[in-house]
C-alpha cells in the first residue's frame, strides 16, 4: 500500500464583474461563428486564444470557453450588471497539478486582468482533492466496511455499470468499482477504481503521473472528497482567505464524519477499527492541510475581530431605526430624541414583556459566533 500522488482535483470560483463590453461582441461573433462546425470554434481576446464552445450553459452562461488541457473552462455571462456573478472559471486537475491552488488562483486574477474583466468578489464554488493509493490486486472494496451517520445516502457502483452513473447498484457478487457517500450541492466522499476509470475513458496522463503505464499499472483505488458551495458556506469559506485558513478543517472533519474500517463495532460505531488505508488518507490529508486548519467550527460565523462584528451590526439597527422613524412618520434629524425614542422602544418591551426570547436570542449568538482574535489571545 502506497500513496502514488495527491492533489486538488477540482476547483470552482465564482467572480461577481464582468467582461468588457467588446470582449462580448468578440463571443457573439466567435460563437456564431462556430455553429454547425464538427469541432469548438476559436476565439482570440488580447493575446488569449481559446475554443469557444457552440452552445451556451445552465445558469445563464452564454459563452463557455477552453484555455486548454492545462487551462481552465471560463464560463460567462452577457451582462452589463457588474453587481452579479457574470462569470465562473472551473480549473482542471492538470492544471491544479501542475500549478497548485495558489499558483492556479494567481494565473486566473492575472488572465482576467488581461482580458479587461472588471471583479468586484471572488466567490468559492466547489473544491475537490484526492489521494491515489496502490492497492494489492487482491484487494476489493467493501461497502459494508464504510462507518457513517444513518442519514448519509450511499451509491455504489458494480464493474459492469458506468462510473459516472448515478444509480445505486449492488448486483450479486459483482466487484464493487466505486462508493459515492453524500450528494452533489453538499459534501461528496468517493473511494473508486482510478484505474479502472482511466483505462475506460481512455486517458494516458494520470498513468504518466503515476509514473508508470497503462499495461503495467498496478490497482490504483482513489479517495476524493467533493465540498460544494452549500457546504463551503456553512463552514464560512466563502473567500480565497476563508479557504486558505479553514480548508483543511473542513476536509479533515470530512474523513471523520465517513470511515472506511476493518472492524467493526456495531454496538459502539465510534470504537470500530480503521482500516490501514483510511489511516494513510487521513495522514496525507492531515499533511496536505497542516497550516489551513484555524479551528473553525461548521456553522459558527468566524469574525476576524468583534469590534468588526459590533460596527457591521450597529450599522444595520441604526439602518432599521430610520426606516421604523420613516414609517411612524418622524421624518429627517431635526427630532433626534424622538427617534431615539422609537428606536428603543421594541428593545425596551422585548427585554420586559419577552425575556426568555431575548436571553433565547443572545444564546443563539454564543452558539453562532467565535471571535478569531480572542481565540488566539487565549492560546
Amino acid at each position: 500500500m502506497e500513496i502514488k500522488n495527491q492533489s486538488f482535483d477540482a476547483f470552482i470560483v465564482n467572480c461577481k464583474g464582468i467582461a468588457p463590453k467588446g470582449m462580448i461582441s468578440a463571443l457573439e461573433m466567435a460563437k456564431r461563428n462556430s455553429q454547425g462546425l464538427p469541432h469548438d470554434g476559436e476565439f482570440e481576446w488580447r493575446g488569449s486564444k481559446c475554443a469557444i464552445k457552440a452552445n451556451g450553459s445552465a445558469g445563464g452562461y452564454a459563452y463557455i470557453l477552453d484555455t486548454g488541457p492545462l487551462g481552465e473552462t471560463v464560463l460567462i455571462k452577457k451582462s452589463n450588471d457588474r453587481e452579479q456573478w457574470n462569470i465562473r472559471v472551473e480549473f482542471r486537475a492538470l492544471n491544479l497539478k501542475t500549478r497548485g491552488i495558489h499558483g492556479s488562483w494567481a494565473h486566473m486574477e492575472h488572465f482576467l486582468s488581461e482580458w479587461g474583466c472588471q471583479i468586484l468578489a471572488y466567490g468559492i464554488g466547489r473544491v475537490d482533492y484526492a489521494v491515489d493509493l496502490e492497492m494489492a490486486e487482491s484487494w476489493c472494496l467493501e461497502p459494508s466496511a464504510l462507518v457513517m451517520h444513518s442519514r448519509m445516502v450511499a451509491r455504489t457502483h458494480n464493474d459492469l455499470s458506468p462510473l459516472e452513473s448515478e444509480a445505486f447498484q449492488v448486483v450479486g457478487a459483482r466487484r464493487v468499482t466505486s462508493v459515492t457517500i453524500g450528494q452533489k450541492g453538499n459534501r461528496q466522499i468517493q473511494i473508486y477504481d482510478k484505474r479502472a476509470e482511466q483505462t475506460q475513458t481512455g486517458k494516458t496522463e494520470w498513468f504518466e503521473l503515476w509514473n508508470t503505464t497503462k499495461e503495467d499499472c498496478p490497482p490504483i483505488w482513489r479517495v476524493e472528497v467533493r465540498l460544494f458551495n452549500e457546504h463551503l458556506k456553512s463552514w464560512n469559506i466563502r473567500t480565497f482567505e476563508d479557504l486558505q485558513e479553514g480548508l483543511g478543517t473542513a476536509m479533515k472533519k470530512a474523513l471523520l464524519d465517513v470511515r472506511y474500517c476493518s472492524e467493526i463495532d456495531h454496538n459502539n460505531a465510534a470504537r470500530s477499527t480503521v482500516h490501514p488505508m483510511w489511516a494513510m488518507v487521513y495522514a496525507a490529508y492531515d499533511d496536505a492541510f497542516n497550516e489551513m486548519c484555524d479551528g473553525r467550527q461548521r456553522g459558527k460565523i468566524i469574525s476576524i475581530k468583534r469590534d468588526d462584528a459590533v460596527g457591521m451590526i450597529e450599522k444595520q439597527i441604526a439602518g432599521l431605526a430610520a426606516t421604523l422613524c420613516f414609517l411612524r412618520d418622524v421624518f429627517g434629524t431635526a427630532v433626534p430624541d424622538e427617534a431615539v425614542c422609537i428606536a428603543t422602544e421594541p428593545i425596551r418591551a422585548r427585554i420586559l414583556q419577552e425575556p426568555d426570547k431575548w436571553n433565547n436570542c443572545q444564546e443563539n449568538a454564543d452558539a453562532r459566533y467565535r471571535f478569531i482574535d480572542e481565540i488566539r489571545e487565549a492560546a
